[in-house]
């Protein structure tokens, strides 16, 4: 079990510098709330995750791939974001809270069962170009662009969201698979 930033009913905080127990060398650090967070890439093909983040409960600067494997998420922003792109090619995802659930400029989904629960836009596809990510509450600049896209070609997707079910700023691709909106 995963809880960072005291869980997804609190905020993030940030500390100013902390001593490196490996040297005496002092860095400015900031305290992150995000759960699981890489520079470039995370991959998950399996295992069990149960996440109650304050922040972002899984981050990518580049792309996220999961192909099997288990997780509960809670969490006080997105479920799973990635700069680059997010590909669902199996497992169970069961966000139980978010306020956005998957956010990226590209989001595959090949199979799988996704489950979303959020506050604001349960699938996001919007890019860094024109503003980025991150802002709360419609506040995000983004354009449309040929380079952003959902596709869904299997799996099972289930949306209860508050804002928007899927918020495209790009296009739509469904092949195949079941996609269930509500809210």
């Amino acid at each position: 079990k995963i809880v960072t930033g005291s869980g997804s009913a609190k905020a993030a905080q940030t500390v100013s510098s902390r001593q490196s127990p490996w040297g005496s060398q002092a860095q400015a650090d900031t305290a992150s709330a995000k759960a699981l967070k890489a520079g470039a890439a995370i991959t998950i093909r399996g295992g069990k995750f149960m996440i109650d983040a304050a922040d972002d409960a899984i981050n990518s600067n580049g792309a996220v791939t999961i192909t099997n494997g288990d997780l509960a998420i809670a969490t006080g922003d997105d479920a799973i974001h990635a700069d680059a792109s997010i590909s669902i090619e199996g497992g169970t995802i069961a966000v139980s809270k978010s306020y956005e659930g998957l956010e990226s400029a590209v989001i595959t989904v090949k199979a799988g069962t996704v489950r979303i629960v959020s506050s604001d836009d349960g699938i996001n596809v919007v890019g860094a170009a024109g503003g980025g990510f991150g802002a709360r509450g419609g506040q995000m600049r983004s354009t449309a662009s040929s380079n952003q896209k959902l596709t869904i070609s299997g799996g099972y997707v289930a949306v209860d969201a508050l804002g928007d079910g899927i918020d495209i700023n790009g296009s739509v691709y469904m092949s195949g698979g079941t996609l269930v909106i509500s809210g």
